[in-house]
């Protein structure tokens, strides 16, 4: 019993101390990042049209995401899983196209929806409740030289005194900078995170738009509630040839998450 007692606590302590030297190199690592100042003159906001899934969000947050969105991008495709009555003000907004699945369809499917309407050089798909900075999209535009295939931007979670999980997502989110940062050194990071993200469509518009994405199965057989088609496109637009970039300067607001197992899928992505 003691021997496995110790044993335990050997590999606990193992684990910590793999752990704490593995963020200390990302932060050294970190540290030596600077942004590269690209100035893409040739391209416009104008070239961006912006993907947006929804599905049971507070419709006033949905509407002051969109607002902010809305007069930075030729325009903000809407696609609403289920409970469109909840958002039908939202077509008011300009440069809004409002889509309605009718059932609950799922966002790989809302995705792939709003992409069949997408006819500029890039595509950003954003989270319904992500808030995109004044001037966000012409600095994403700004990172996009010829081998660049697809930009996400920085996420910071609106912290909030009531809730907790506010607090530890932050920290999560601050990690994954810390990694992020340092992959950026190398060229492309592992996951462009699905709460901001922009890419030339070229690269991505005929997966979205196939049955593997739309109806992505475990096993062969059980639908896929999950995301996941973050770090699905992100490894796409690698294994085309692009870098996958992100810019640190450009950070979305999102709201945290209401419970521990959200929380604990969201800290599950961290290394992804």
């Amino acid at each position: 019993m003691n021997f496995s007692f110790l044993t335990i606590i050997t590999i606990l302590l193992l684990i910590s101390v793999a752990s704490m030297l593995f963020y200390i190199l990302n932060a050294a690592y970190a540290s030596k990042y600077v942004r590269k100042n690209y100035v893409m003159t040739n391209f416009s906001e104008n070239d961006v049209t912006a993907i947006m899934p929804v599905y049971s969000e507070d419709p006033k947050r949905i509407e002051e995401s969109i607002t902010s969105l809305a007069n930075q991008v030729r325009n903000v495709i809407v696609v609403v899983d289920g409970n469109s009555e909840d958002y039908d003000n939202l077509q008011l907004i300009p440069k809004v196209l409002l889509l309605k699945n009718g059932s609950r369809m799922g966002k790989r499917e809302s995705i792939a929806r709003g992409m069949s309407r997408v006819d500029t050089k890039f595509t950003m798909l954003i989270d319904a409740d992500a808030s995109l900075p004044e001037g966000g999209v012409r600095k994403l535009l700004n990172n996009f030289t010829p081998d660049v295939g697809g930009v996400g931007a920085n996420v910071g979670i609106i912290l909030q005194p009531e809730n907790k999980i506010s607090y530890a997502s932050e920290f999560i989110e601050r990690s994954k900078e810390t990694i992020m940062r340092a992959m950026s050194l190398r060229g492309s990071v592992s996951l462009l995170d699905g709460a901001c993200a922009m890419y030339r469509t070229e690269l991505i518009r005929e997966h979205i738009l196939s049955t593997e994405f739309r109806n992505l199965r475990i096993n062969g057989n059980i639908p896929y509630e999950g995301g996941g088609d973050d770090s699905e496109l992100t490894s796409l637009i690698i294994r085309k040839g692009y870098l996958a970039t992100k810019d640190f300067d450009v950070m979305v607001s999102v709201s945290a998450k209401k419970n521990g197992k959200s929380f604990l899928k969201t800290a599950g992505k961290m290394d992804k």
